[in-house]
């Protein structure tokens, strides 16, 4: 799945998910990803998420989060059009009074150019150490994998099977990986 993505074969890696069941839950650079929450760097975070399977809590509080940045900075209609994600539409029927929150915020932004009056954050907390919460969050939910993995893993077996006997082909010569000679690589 990371070579295909790597690769830029995206819907192969979605149809390998979806009829596998496996998901390579892990980016490329967990470092950047999280500097980009904390940063509010949504333009990059967000598609960077899109290929992660994060924690519905998680999904809600970092797309619930870009809404209001987005209202806060007069972006009123993409807030609007973050608010038909499917992360937040889950969270229209899990908990409807803070969708309704969310979906008045961004009313309020598309018509005047800001959500107007009290910052939307809980009390305590500013845009800052909420971007701050959420990013630790998605720090826990995702994992790291480095570039190349797999041409690494494969790199690395082919060593092992050549260490064991496994491939003829010393001294220098070609060997078939598929048939482990060398007398067919030519």
């Amino acid at each position: 799945l990371q070579f295909l993505r790597e690769h830029g074969l995206s819907s192969s890696a979605a149809e390998l998910e979806r009829e596998s069941g496996v998901l390579v839950n892990a980016v490329e650079a967990k470092g950047r990803l999280v500097g980009d929450v904390r940063s509010g760097n949504w333009d990059a975070a967000l598609p960077a998420l899109a290929s992660v399977e994060l924690p519905a809590e998680a999904a809600a509080a970092v797309h619930e989060h870009a809404c209001y940045e987005l209202c806060e900075s007069g972006e009123g209609d993409v807030a609007r059009e973050l608010l038909r994600h499917k992360t937040l539409q889950k969270l229209r029927g899990a908990e409807p009074e803070r969708f309704l929150r969310l979906e008045r915020a961004v009313g309020r932004a598309a018509a005047t150019g800001g959500y107007g009056g009290e910052a939307p954050w809980p009390r305590g907390e500013t845009r800052e150490s909420r971007r701050a919460a959420v990013a630790d969050d998605v720090a826990g939910a995702v994992g790291a994998v480095a570039p190349g993995r797999l041409v690494s893993l494969l790199g690395m077996a082919l060593r092992w099977q050549a260490h064991c006997g496994e491939l003829r082909g010393s001294g220098g010569r070609r060997v078939d990986v598929f048939r482990g000679d060398a007398a067919a690589a030519g």
